[in-house]
């Protein structure tokens, strides 16, 4: 029997992960339960959240809530009430979400976002100027662009 040299399998060990991994990355990113429109129905509270690359403050934070169930959503701020449509579109990369208020202080106004669930984690970037949607998860300063994690309380 033939022995190969352990450097010799190291590389072919190599191989195979960088021919195979994408692979299976691709799979996992496109398979049904990943699009499923309603992922982001729930209860969900941030876990971290920033503005214009400034971190919201943890009191804040406490104080936030965000349910989304057939395409509606009520936002609760400490105490006060932002209700509206969520629409979002699963073929894209992101994935793409619009946010049109209904009621309270975001009335009339158009949010383009993207977003990501992972798990029981909800991560949306919003873009506050209403102009146009992130490329990216990234709230830098000098942009209004709003990065929160949100994490799952309730179904």
């Amino acid at each position: 029997m033939h022995t190969l040299d352990p450097q010799v399998m190291r590389y072919r060990s190599f191989l195979l992960a960088t021919a195979v991994l994408p692979l299976l990355a691709s799979r996992v990113a496109v398979s049904p339960q990943t699009r499923n429109v309603s992922m982001i129905d729930g209860t969900w509270v941030p876990a971290t959240a920033t503005m214009g690359g400034q971190p919201l403050p943890a009191a804040l934070l406490t104080s936030m809530q965000l349910v989304v169930k057939d395409g509606q959503y009520v936002v609760t701020v400490a105490g006060q009430i932002d209700r509206g449509t969520v629409t979002i579109d699963t073929s894209t990369t992101p994935m793409a979400m619009t946010v049109s208020g209904v009621e309270g202080p975001n009335q009339g106004k158009t949010y383009p976002a993207i977003f990501a669930v992972v798990g029981e984690t909800l991560r949306i970037c919003y873009d506050l100027s209403g102009r146009e949607r992130p490329t990216a998860f990234a709230s830098l300063p000098g942009n209004m662009h709003f990065l929160v994690d949100y994490r799952r309380t309730a179904q």
